[in-house]
C-alpha cells in the first residue's frame, strides 16, 4: 500500500505480509504497523505522533524531523541503525514524537 501527498488528521494503517509506505504526508498522528513485511515513512510532517512498528521486519524513518521533536528508535531482537545519533531524544515535552520500532528485524532512522 502507498500513500502519498495528502495533508490529514489522523492515519491508521495495519498490513499483514507486504508492505506500507507513506510519502510527503503532513497529519496529526500517524501510524503504521505491519507484520512480517516494511513499514516506511519518508518526508511525514507531524504534529502529535508518528509511529513506525514492525514484527519480523522492517520500520524506516526517512527526511528531516523538526527541530524540537522527539525520536525514539528500537529493535529487540534486530538492528538499529540511525544516521544522526545526535537526532535521538526521547524526551516529550508536547513537541511531535517520531517513534520507530521492530521486533526481529530492523529499525532504521535516516
Amino acid at each position: 500500500m502507498l500513500i502519498t501527498d495528502i495533508e490529514i488528521g489522523k492515519l491508521y494503517v495495519e498490513v499483514n505480509n507486504g508492505k506500507v509506505e507513506v510519502v510527503n504526508l503532513k497529519a496529526d498522528d500517524v501510524f503504521l504497523k505491519c507484520y512480517n513485511g516494511l513499514a516506511s515513512a519518508t518526508n511525514v510532517e507531524v504534529t502529535h505522533v508518528c509511529t513506525l512498528d514492525t514484527l519480523n521486519g522492517m520500520s524506516i524513518l526517512e527526511g528531516t524531523i523538526t527541530k524540537d521533536a522527539s525520536l525514539e528508535v528500537d529493535c529487540e531482537n534486530g538492528v538499529t541503525e540511525v544516521s544522526d545519533k545526535k537526532k535521538v531524544n526521547c524526551k516529550n515535552d508536547g513537541f511531535a514524537h517520531y517513534m520507530v520500532h521492530c521486533l526481529n528485524g530492523k529499525a532504521i532512522a535516516k
